[in-house]
């Protein structure tokens, strides 16, 4: 004889508990809904399996006469999404089963967030990134280990190893002002003069009367480019000026690229000033009486006694360096002055979208590019003998009817210099400036008219220099 257990065939039909006996199992084989139960300690119905699967809950609409409710653990794989979701009744509701930690699981179909909680480790493989997808600097931790970089495109950081990223960054000489074959120079309104600090122009504007000096000084942190001033006059447009002439074979390759100014700034008016940036480009290839402004910015408040290093950033038009570049720092002035003093230092423009650390070449490099364009001749010396020979300061007057006396330049200088000096004496016999003529290796100096090798003839001159300023 069969045995057999409480059974029905009747949809989502569960038996009650109290049609069942302790230990007395009940079976439902409807196609849709089956179902094996039993009774517990507690005297509720319980499931035993199958998985319930469907597109609505097990037991939403029970069948006549059967058990209303769901039991604690029941399982479905809910068929509604596109992507099955497998759901646990909690004993209140069905919660989906998780993979790992806590939240929603979020299938392709959903529109909520998806967070680090609901992505399991190992999960995201590289198919599995969109080929345009970004992920911002910032949300990248940013130390990197052992790990290699390796990339096709540009690497933009601020420094490396806290330092400049390579070499001859800055296209400004003597940005640190620590060159200064000149010395002090003074000058008055409305005048720009070469001095102080090599490569530096200097002066101030619109002033009823001014008196100026600029020169080499050294604040803490470095050498700085200074002007000492007293004016008069509380005109509009008052202003002291930096600019550095930046030759066209140093930048040209910048047109067209983001470039970054960076300086430090300071002035002792007694009141805040507002400095301003310019760059200027050449009409002509290095030649700087006529310009064109194409950038300009009106920097942060400068307090008083103030010490501020400032940045900027532009990208020039794609013809905009090739006849050279301006750069241009003012300190407009609104008031009269009296021995006051405007300085900037570790001035630096470079390519790129990012101020980097100051670029501080040795300093024997520095003053070479600095005589590219100026150099100190000294007090000249040039020393006579029997034969032609060229030693730097000295050289040789040669023949009976024409006297020339030779010096080799230190570095060849950007064109022919233009050299000038004072007290001009050949020893015993002329006090007088000699016919000079110059290449960007050299300079001769002629005395026409008797030998005077025999008797030693030994040129003099005071502040001698050679300039190839643009």
């Amino acid at each position: 004889m069969a045995l057999q257990h409480l059974r029905s065939s009747t949809a989502d039909k569960r038996p009650t508990p109290g049609a069942m006996s302790d230990g007395q199992l009940a079976l439902n084989t409807n196609l849709v809904s089956p179902g094996l139960f039993f009774k517990d300690s507690n005297g509720d119905s319980v499931k035993i399996g199958p998985i319930h699967v469907g597109a609505t809950a097990p037991n939403a609409t029970p069948g006549a006469g059967g058990q209303a409710g769901n039991s604690k653990g029941e399982a479905w794989l809910d068929t509604s999404a596109t992507n099955p979701i497998l759901k646990v009744w909690n004993g209140s509701a069905f919660v989906a089963v998780q993979p790992v930690g806590t939240g929603t699981v979020v299938s392709t179909a959903d529109t909520g967030t998806v967070t680090s909680t609901m992505i399991l480790d190992g999960t995201i493989l590289n198919a599995d990134v969109n080929a345009s997808a970004a992920i911002a600097g910032t949300k990248i931790n940013p130390d990197f280990g052992s790990q290699t970089i390796a990339t096709t495109g540009e690497v933009r950081v601020a420094n490396i190893n806290g330092g400049p990223l390579a070499g001859f960054r800055n296209a400004i000489i003597n940005g640190d002002m620590r060159i200064a074959q000149r010395g002090s120079v003074s000058f008055s309104n409305n005048s720009l003069v070469y001095g102080g600090c090599d490569r530096w122009l200097a002066g101030c504007f619109n002033f009823t009367t001014a008196t100026a000096t600029v020169r080499k000084a050294g604040p803490t942190g470095g050498a700085v480019n200074e002007i000492q001033a007293t004016t008069t006059g509380t005109n509009a447009n008052q202003a002291f000026v930096f600019q550095q002439r930046i030759e066209a074979a140093n930048v040209a390759h910048l047109s067209g690229q983001a470039i970054t100014v960076s300086a430090t700034l300071y002035q002792d008016t007694g009141s805040a000033i507002t400095p301003v940036f310019n760059l200027a480009k050449p009409n002509a290839e290095d030649t700087y009486n006529s310009v064109t402004y194409v950038a300009s910015t009106s920097l942060a408040s400068l307090a008083s006694l103030g010490r501020v290093r400032y940045e900027w950033t532009v990208t020039l038009g794609a013809t905009d360096a090739n006849n050279g570049l301006l750069l241009e720092i003012i300190f407009p002035v609104a008031a009269a002055i009296t021995d006051k003093y405007f300085q900037i230092g570790n001035v630096q423009l470079e390519p790129g979208p990012v101020a980097t650390p100051f670029e501080r070449r040795p300093i024997g490099t520095e003053l070479s590019l600095c005589q590219r364009y100026f150099q100190a001749l000294g007090p000249l010396d040039i020393l006579t003998s029997g034969s032609l020979i060229c030693v730097m300061p000295r050289a040789d007057l040669g023949s009976t009817n024409e006297n020339n006396g030779i010096v080799e330049l230190k570095v060849s200088m950007r064109v022919a210099p233009t050299v000038s000096g004072s007290g001009w004496q050949l020893a015993g016999h002329h006090n007088s400036t000699p016919t000079i003529s110059t290449g960007t290796q050299f300079v001769v100096f002629t005395y026409s008219g008797a030998d005077y090798r025999a008797s030693g003839g030994r040129l003099f001159a005071t502040n001698a220099q050679a300039s190839a300023e643009i």
